[in-house]
């Protein structure tokens, strides 16, 4: 009950959270063992399997030291970085690392970190590492499930907040704390809840039996996916891979680590001069694009995706398609909504709202392909913008 308690605690101090580090002191000061410390990083791909990872807070206990300076988590050397998924984990001991990073650990005092991963779409964008001076064992599973249920809350409280800031910056700022506020004291602390309350419940039962082990564990899972969905909720405010980008490199970007994460080839073609699109052209194409990769990888048991990205003047086109089982277009799949509110039902939704139009085109044992047109006005606005300023 101590380690419920806890939870409880963690959870409603992380509501309060200003900030990253807010949240990595919350994590560190209501679950952390003794000299365990708390670090949250955002990553990105890099060169050679490597994530680039830019530390955004941490706690440490007093006395301990700080995360080593320096130290390179490498995919292509590390199995247990990675094998990471959005809703999977890992834990790495120092006799894992090559000799550089282990040399970096003992000399911070750690010997075992656990790697809770965070993500919107494929592979994670972020990370809760926390690091123990003690080994492997000292990650017993109950601690493991403390730190996933917190980290799911964690992570959505990180992306609200940059969300929040993003707001105060482009005037949207009401908007977008009340849509942040209400997600956070509705979905995410509903989920939550639910998760806490099944551990306390397996806690009660201090033994349960193989049946009712087996109902927990798929309740918990459950309630974790509604917590990832919740954070897709808040991901759609704002696509974070345009910034700073175009899109046809945005979509490599894209391509990339969902090929990574779901050891599928991938490429991305683009056929005619690229140009800068209306905003709301491109976030249509990446949003599509995200989830068509996403329906691929659940449904398809592809062996290769490709996305097309064509400039022809008065209009952009994309076309996704995959070598995987395909599907019967006009079955009950299509019309049930094969990805629970963000399948093709919801990508036709955003489409059409653009005002373009989108196709399927698959059969059972053939593949699939789906194709996104949308028209551009001679200035390269979009058509819905035109409209828009037609009636102002």
């Amino acid at each position: 009950m101590q380690r419920q308690e806890a939870l409880y605690r963690a959870s409603r101090a992380l509501h309060a959270a200003n900030g990253p580090r807010d949240v990595a002191v919350v994590i560190g000061e209501h679950l952390a063992g003794p000299g365990e410390r708390v670090t949250l990083w955002r990553m990105s791909p890099g060169d050679e399997g490597a994530f680039e990872m830019d530390l955004i807070g941490s706690h440490a206990p007093t006395g301990a030291a700080a995360w080593p300076a320096g130290s390179r988590l490498d995919a292509g050397r590390v199995p247990a970085l990675a094998d990471l998924r959005r809703d999977s984990h890992g834990v790495v001991r120092e006799e894992d690392l090559p000799e550089a990073e282990r040399r970096a650990w003992q000399g911070s005092g750690i010997r075992s970190a656990l790697l809770v991963p965070f993500g919107a779409s494929g592979g994670p964008d972020g990370l809760m590492i926390v690091a123990s001076p003690g080994r492997r064992s000292f990650f017993d599973r109950k601690k493991v499930r403390s730190y996933l249920t917190v980290g799911a809350q964690a992570a959505l409280t990180v992306e609200n907040l940059r969300l929040i800031e993003e707001a105060r910056r482009t005037g949207m700022i009401g908007e977008r704390k009340r849509l942040a506020r209400e997600i956070h004291d509705t979905l995410i602390q509903g989920f939550a809840s639910i998760v806490m309350n099944l551990e306390a419940m397996e806690g009660a039962l201090e033994d349960p039996t193989e049946p009712a082990a087996f109902h927990l564990d798929e309740a918990r899972t459950t309630a974790r996916e509604g917590l990832a969905e919740a954070r897709r909720i808040v991901w759609a405010l704002r696509p974070e891979a345009l910034e700073g980008f175009p899109l046809p490199e945005a979509l490599s970007r894209l391509v990339s680590r969902w090929s990574e994460s779901n050891r599928t080839r991938a490429d991305v073609a683009v056929t005619g001069d690229a140009v800068p699109l209306p905003t709301e052209v491109e976030v249509t194409l990446l949003r599509t694009a995200q989830e068509a990769l996403t329906n691929v990888g659940k449904h398809a048991s592809a062996g290769r995706a490709v996305l097309t990205l064509s400039y022809m003047g008065d209009r952009v086109t994309l076309d996704v398609m995959d070598d995987g089982v395909g599907f019967e277009p006009d079955g009950p799949t299509v019309a049930g909504d094969m990805n629970g509110g963000f399948g093709l039902g919801a990508m036709r939704e955003r489409v059409e709202g653009a005002g373009g139009s989108l196709l399927v085109e698959s059969e059972p044992g053939a593949g699939t392909t789906l194709a996104v047109e949308l028209r551009l006005t001679g200035d390269g606005k979009s058509r819905t913008v035109e409209m828009l300023e037609e009636t102002s």
